[in-house]
């Protein structure tokens, strides 16, 4: 049986995809080296806690745990976010920041499950309160971890150069130590990866997301509509105030607003967009709202009293987008979980997730791939030809050729929406035929 809790929502893609390759790694079976997986592996070091008990309390629990790991690191990255901004500038910042924080909507959906975002944005934490503190080796490792667990990482080390040079009485000898912090932990948690597979490592992580084919939201002022709408015009506000803080905080306000808008270009630029890529913007913008928030009681004393009443109103859109959209619960993979039950041998899913709640990982049939990313394994083995969109890159003769040869070997696949997206549907119709079931799209082999 499903445990209650955690698996009461459905679950995301990007959920199934991280847990699964982490469960993998725990038993040595090696990203890269024996499945594509297409970000840096910090996500899945940082699943190992939950990930490496599937032997003993199974894929359905374990993952159960993963998702109350992510909401717990997500409570932890608020508080000490709040417990940062109070110690250097005040009640009003952190309490600012952390109410905000903690009614982000983005951040509530990415906390939910093991997300990338809950660990980048703890790392990234982390690393500048470590700044702050002039524990430059520990800054420099922290922002290497940040950096092993998504791209966006590398967004944060302008900052942290700038607040090492902004920093009262700055030493040469400082920076150094900072790098070699950087270094070491970046062999740590990267080199065994890399040595594993280096040519797979560079094609998926660097090459396959640099020159991927746009997806999700498109355009520069959508996307901005997306990272500065209502539901974010109190932290926007604030941010703005922020501004002013500089001529009392130099450090804090480099600290936070480069990342901030660094983030926000590269979010505009980059080929793929989702709105949930705006649970790591929370951080710096939730920082800078309460900057702005300071700033605004410095210049105006008499405005501190006023803040009891600024942070909730600040917070009301939030809340609101957050009550509204609230997901509802479903019984949708408790019904997959029952119809796989009937099914023998291999399966083969689309979304890595629909194995899980039939308490498997996807296993390799022979010779042929193993496939845990669906989605980034197809894009992988469409480049480095140039597609004008992700559909049409799912439909190249090489992306047709690797799904087909992994779903080939298992006699009943799994499609949803996002099989027949992806796979060719006369294919399809050839070598399986639709099982009779209320379960969410399952195929068999004739």
């Amino acid at each position: 049986m499903l445990v209650a809790g955690p698996w009461r929502y459905l679950v995301d893609y990007d959920e199934g995809v991280y847990f699964t390759s982490s469960a993998l790694l725990a038993q040595g079976v090696w990203p890269w080296r024996d499945f594509a997986f297409v970000h840096p592996p910090g996500v899945l070091l940082a699943l190992l806690p939950a990930s490496g008990l599937t032997g003993a309390l199974g894929t359905v629990t374990a993952f159960a745990l993963a998702r109350v790991l992510a909401a717990t690191v997500g409570a932890i990255t608020c508080l000490l976010l709040g417990q940062l901004l109070w110690k250097r500038l005040g009640p009003i910042a952190g309490l600012t920041a952390a109410v905000l924080y903690a009614c982000y909507p983005e951040a509530i959906t990415t906390e939910r499950g093991p997300f990338i975002e809950p660990w980048l944005n703890l790392a990234c934490l982390l690393a500048v309160t470590q700044l702050f503190a002039r524990r430059y080796a520990i800054a420099g490792a922290l922002f290497a971890a940040a950096l092993a667990t998504k791209g966006w990482g590398a967004l944060w080390l302008p900052a942290a150069v700038l607040g090492w040079w902004l920093s009262p009485q700055a030493r040469l000898a400082e920076l150094g130590w900072a790098l070699l912090g950087f270094t070491l932990a970046a062999a740590v948690l990267l080199g065994p990866f890399i040595a594993m597979a280096p040519e797979a490592f560079v094609h998926q992580v660097l090459a396959m997301q640099l020159g991927r084919p746009p997806d999700g939201t498109q355009g520069v002022w959508p996307r901005l509509g997306e990272m500065f709408n209502a539901r974010h015009l109190g932290p926007s506000l604030l941010a703005l105030a922020a501004l002013a803080g500089w001529r009392w905080w130099r450090l804090e306000t480099a600290v936070w607003l480069t990342p901030f808008v660094l983030t926000v270009v590269a979010f505009c630029v980059t080929p793929t967009y989702w709105s949930q890529y705006n649970g790591h913007l929370a951080l710096a913008h939730c920082a800078l709202a309460g900057l702005g928030a300071a700033a605004l009681a410095r210049w105006r004393p008499q405005w501190r009293r006023a803040a009891l009443v600024l942070v909730p109103l600040a917070a009301l859109p939030a809340v609101r987008n957050v009550i509204k959209f609230q997901p509802a619960p479903t019984d949708e993979l408790v019904t997959l979980r029952t119809a796989l039950a009937d099914l023998p041998g291999c399966r083969f899913a689309f979304e890595p997730t629909w194995l899980l709640t039939a308490g498997q990982l996807p296993t390799r049939q022979g010779l042929e791939p193993l496939v845990v990313d669906s989605y980034g394994a197809m894009l992988s083995a469409a480049l480095p030809g140039r597609y004008v969109d992700t559909a049409s890159a799912m439909q190249s003769p090489l992306a047709q050729q690797l799904i087909r040869s992994a779903m080939g070997a298992c006699p009943v696949a799994i499609l949803g929406w996002r099989g027949h997206w992806q796979l060719d549907d006369e294919w399809l119709r050839l070598n399986y035929q639709p099982r009779a079931t209320s379960a969410p799209d399952v195929w068999v082999k004739p």
